[in-house]
């Protein structure tokens, strides 16, 4: 129904690499500042990693009446910029505008 309404819709899926998520759950144990993040059950859970990425295979295959962006994510710098630059790009072309003020007489 939204897509209809002409409702912009951005999906993203922000791709780590088993490698990179492995480095990134080392460092909330080894660094204080990220203990905040630790959740006891992360490497648990990383045992799971590729049934997990051939699920989202099919969410990608299946749910795609708006396209995924698919964004390498191991460099927080490169993901922020694909974000910032697919979100620029569809407001720029919505092609808004301000409202033009009324006369008074």
């Amino acid at each position: 129904m939204r897509i209809h309404n002409s409702t912009l819709i951005l999906k993203f899926y922000l791709h780590i690499s088993p490698e990179e998520q492995k480095e990134r759950l080392l460092e909330r144990i080894e660094q204080k500042e990220k203990h905040w993040k630790y959740n006891e059950n992360d490497f648990k859970e990383a045992e799971y990693w590729k049934s997990y990425r051939k699920m989202y295979e099919d969410v990608f295959e299946n749910c795609n009446e708006i396209p995924w962006n698919i964004v390498a994510a191991d460099q927080n710098w490169y993901k922020e910029y694909v974000v910032t630059k697919v979100l620029v790009d569809s407001l720029k072309s919505l092609d808004m505008k301000y409202p033009e003020l009324e006369e008074k007489n």
